[in-house]
């Protein structure tokens, strides 16, 4: 098989996200044609509409010019890699090619300099988990409770290609306590850039990497997204609020409306 990055004038949209609706709606609600659109505009653009992602390929499996399976690959801020997707066409199951998109994956990942690559499963995918952890040295580290569809409970699995050295636990100071003090909460207005801009970037280096002037001109233009479009999926809107004491900034949050509408 034949992996070949995800082209429009050469693969069939049609059958992408007929592929994608069969394959991902078995075990998530609410996927529809968006999806996959979402996912083709992501490889077109390079994931303009992410916060904490900064790249995004898709990679076609193809035998004999017809596409066998898919794999998308999202680059995150502060080195790791996200498997977004693996989806094999249902007429080629059975024939290891989930194994060879699988291990393209891997080696990609791998090659560019990823140090960490995870994914989730829905719990229910036995097989998929079983190859995961038995034959992809992923290890389990969490899960999420019916986050996309109910009674179907998500695991979050992870690989590490460079381990770092733990951070210390960060403490932070005790605060006065807040009695009488005036907060006001209103939606972000252009005008509060700033003190956004400068709390962002006081704050979260501690936590994450790569925050940047990017990410947080990224969370504006998520928001104005959702004021201009709405809770338009493939678009990835965010609906952010300010916290203010005096008119000056003392606090920011985003909130993303999800599949099944779980934030």
């Amino acid at each position: 098989m034949e992996m070949r990055r995800f082209n429009e004038d050469r693969h069939s949209l049609k059958e992408f996200i007929e592929m994608c609706n069969a394959s991902i709606g078995i075990n998530y609600d609410q996927i529809d044609d968006s999806f996959g659109i979402g996912m083709i505009e992501a490889n077109r653009f390079g994931e303009p509409h992410g916060l904490y992602s900064k790249d995004f390929e898709l990679w076609a499996g193809e035998d004999n010019s017809q596409m066998q399976g898919f794999v998308s690959l999202v680059k995150k801020r502060g080195g790791s890699s996200k498997i977004k997707a693996l989806i094999v066409n249902p007429s080629a199951r059975g024939m290891g090619i989930g194994s060879q998109l699988y291990e393209f994956a891997m080696r990609q990942l791998e090659v560019s300099g990823a140090r960490k690559v995870y994914g989730t499963d829905a719990f229910i995918d036995y097989s998929t988990i079983k190859y995961d952890l038995l034959k992809g040295g992923f290890e389990v580290e969490g899960s999420l409770r019916e986050p996309y569809k109910e009674g179907v409970s998500e695991i979050i699995i992870g690989r590490m290609f460079q381990r770092g050295i733990p951070a210390k636990t960060i403490t932070p100071p005790r605060k006065p306590k807040n009695e009488g003090l005036d907060i006001k909460v209103s939606e972000f207005q252009r005008e509060d850039f700033s003190g956004v801009r400068q709390i962002v970037l006081g704050m979260m280096p501690n936590f994450y990497g790569d925050i940047n002037d990017d990410f947080v001109s990224r969370m504006v233009s998520a928001h104005e997204r959702f004021t201009e479009q709405g809770l338009k999926y493939s678009v990835k809107p965010r609906i952010m609020h300010v916290a203010k004491i005096d008119d000056s900034s003392c606090g920011s949050w985003v909130v993303r409306s999800k599949k099944r509408r779980i934030s």
